[in-house]
């Protein structure tokens, strides 16, 4: 159980203990992404677009097969989760934009997310 989960745990804990440089880093990425997609379409999507980034790193996730692209997938699917709930604070008229409460709710939701994703993708592999 714990070999399924080890690689979301590890990238869940390293966002938990990162800097809050880093979480600024990353919310400045999306926040480019959400700026990238208004140019092209004219329409400000925040909080939706990182949910629609969040649905495809989890769907790329489950069909991960190799560690490097559970790593990958896992860094990926936390920041968006991390930046969704970032995005929905501000659009929601929570507290200010750059707070690590945001981030580390956002790696505890990923945690969660990511573990179940592992351990039902496990179950289903040992099924067939």
């Amino acid at each position: 159980m714990w070999k399924a989960i080890k690689i979301p745990l590890i990238v869940g804990g390293i966002f938990l203990v990162a800097s809050p440089v880093l979480h600024i880093l990353l919310g400045y990425a999306g926040g480019f992404l959400v700026y990238l997609s208004e140019q092209l379409t004219g329409v400000l999507l925040t909080w939706q677009l990182m949910l629609v980034f969040v649905i495809l790193s989890l769907m790329a996730f489950f069909w991960a097969k190799t560690n490097l692209w559970i790593s990958i997938t896992s860094f990926l699917s936390t920041t968006f989760i991390c930046n969704t709930v970032l995005f929905s604070s501000k659009e929601f008229r929570w507290v200010g934009w750059f707070y690590p409460d945001r981030y580390i709710i956002g790696s505890l939701i990923s945690i969660i997310i990511l573990g179940g994703l592992a351990l039902w993708k496990r179950k289903r592999e040992l099924t067939i």
